[in-house]
């Protein structure tokens, strides 16, 4: 005879408890379910809402970068039936002391401690990747264009981790930073061993702005 309790205990035993909001809301993740693919993340999250409803949703991490999109979004009610689907999303950055940070650590943590290991010896610097970046005086769009940048052109980070989307770097020639946003740009680890010969960063000079 089969045991439909015990295929529904199966099912929900899939789910790990991440966190509990302050509605009673609560966050799981399908570990079982994380899958690399290049250098991202794909893993099934489960979102119960406080009336019983909730949402299973397909995310897609980049762990480097602290990015991640929703790819498919499924909704059911209180009963577990389904009563629809949502949109996906566009790239998003990781919010501070937020959900997406404690599912950024739960689901990065391994590639991130691997990463950790090999620090010494490699670093990251900023490659444009759109064929026109307007480099920025401080983090935000309204503020002053310094220069522009092209498609190739690589800067030297200050830090390696984003602020609200933006990165800071080192202007050519200069001890002076400036700020360009994420999605102007790709991370590219470059050789930092010692006794090599130290690699070439490509920076552009100052232009005037054409803004």
């Amino acid at each position: 005879m089969l045991c439909l309790s015990c295929l529904t205990f199966a099912q929900e035993n899939r789910w790990e408890l991440l966190s509990v909001d302050v509605n009673g809301g609560r966050l799981y993740l399908d570990k079982s379910s994380r899958k690399t693919i290049g250098n991202r993340v794909r893993i099934w999250d489960k979102r119960v809402f406080r009336d019983g409803s909730y949402r299973i949703t397909l995310t897609e991490w980049k762990c480097s970068e602290k990015k991640y999109f929703l790819v498919d979004v499924s909704l059911y009610n209180e009963t577990g039936s389904a009563i629809g689907k949502d949109k996906g999303t566009d790239w998003a950055f990781v919010v501070p002391e937020s959900v997406s940070e404690a599912m950024y650590k739960a689901v990065c943590l391994t590639s991130a401690e691997k990463k950790s290991k090999t620090k010494s010896t490699s670093k990251k610097i900023a490659e444009i990747i759109v064929k026109k970046a307007n480099i920025r005086a401080e983090p935000n769009i309204n503020s002053q264009i310094i220069q522009q940048a092209t498609t190739g052109e690589r800067f030297i980070l200050v830090k390696e981790e984003p602020s609200s989307g933006w990165y800071q770097i080192t202007l050519a020639g200069t001890n002076e930073t400036a700020w360009i946003y994420g999605n102007n740009i790709k991370l590219v680890e470059v050789s930092n061993k010692p006794n090599t010969k130290k690699q070439k960063v490509k920076q552009q000079t100052k232009r005037k702005n054409s803004n």
